[in-house]
């Protein structure tokens, strides 16, 4: 196995570090289109949060520093098959 295949930082410049998030409106003063973009980015930032969390649990199974639970076994096949979309329409699904 390539030694510098565990790790992490190495893959981090793929992905977005950190969203900004919109500024707070008063309530009264909701514009629907500012809802649609906070709604989004709140969208955002919890499929940046799993995405992580899913990378970071891939490369220490890899390294056999955590068990494969059934989730991981999926992703690693899908990941290794190509079929990223197909897996979190399957994930979304359940």
């Amino acid at each position: 196995m390539d030694p510098s295949f565990g790790t992490t930082p190495s893959i981090n410049h793929f992905y977005v570090q950190k969203f900004n998030t919109l500024a707070k409106q008063s309530s009264e003063h909701q514009d629907p289109l500012y809802r649609l973009f906070a709604r989004e980015g709140e969208i955002g930032r919890k499929l940046l949060y799993n995405v992580r969390k899913d990378l970071a649990s891939v490369v220490q199974v890899c390294l056999g520093e955590l068990k494969q639970t059934n989730h991981l076994r999926t992703l690693m096949s899908a990941l290794t098959k190509g079929k990223l979309l197909l897996f979190h329409q399957d994930m979304k699904n359940r």
